[in-house]
């Protein structure tokens, strides 16, 4: 088990490196700091649910200090599956990263 969690953990890191990530105490999970995004974390979890099929958790659930991060749980999934979500993640990510550079 401990060795599922830390390659979920290299793989997510290693691919979505724009977020400054947090571990859970959880076996499974990641609370990355999404502020860089410029959008309250209600909003983005709405559109990486709409946008690339991932499910996770504003941080604003967890409280004031949540806001800015999302929860991510990969708890139960193959390897193959994680990686397809995280580069999916990465790609929409530099998509709104590209978006809001070109609006200033």
């Amino acid at each position: 088990m401990k060795l599922t969690r830390e390659l979920n953990v290299r793989i997510s890191f290693d691919i979505i490196d724009q977020f400054t990530w947090s571990l859970t105490p959880g076996p499974f999970g990641g609370f990355p700091d999404i502020s860089k995004l410029g959008k309250p974390s209600d909003e983005i979890v709405n559109m990486f649910l709409e946008k690339v099929g991932l499910s996770s958790t504003a941080g604003s659930v967890f409280g004031k200090t949540g806001e800015g991060h999302i929860r991510l749980s990969y708890a139960m999934i193959e390897k193959k599956i994680i990686l397809k979500a995280m580069e999916k993640l990465k790609n929409f990510v530099k998509e709104l990263n590209y978006k809001k550079t070109r609006e200033y």
